[in-house]
């Protein structure tokens, strides 16, 4: 079951990532950069107009990357 921990803004994501939420979403529509953690591979949900992500699903693009570095 899902609870309210799983599920992420994304300024929580951006907090985690280390990156300022305009930033954060600037990419988001323009693409990230090479090298950086690619966030859209999390495939955020959409509800209302407001972008919400699994924690699972983000916590998985930072380890893949974590282990492929």
């Amino acid at each position: 079951m899902i609870t309210e921990k799983d599920i992420m803004t994304d300024e929580q994501v951006a907090n985690l990532a280390h990156i300022s939420l305009c930033t954060f979403q600037r990419r988001m529509i323009d693409g990230f950069k090479t090298g950086e953690l690619d966030f859209t591979k999390a495939r955020p949900m959409v509800n209302g107009g407001r972008r919400f992500w699994l924690r699972s699903d983000v916590e998985k693009v930072i380890n893949e990357r974590m282990i492929a570095s």
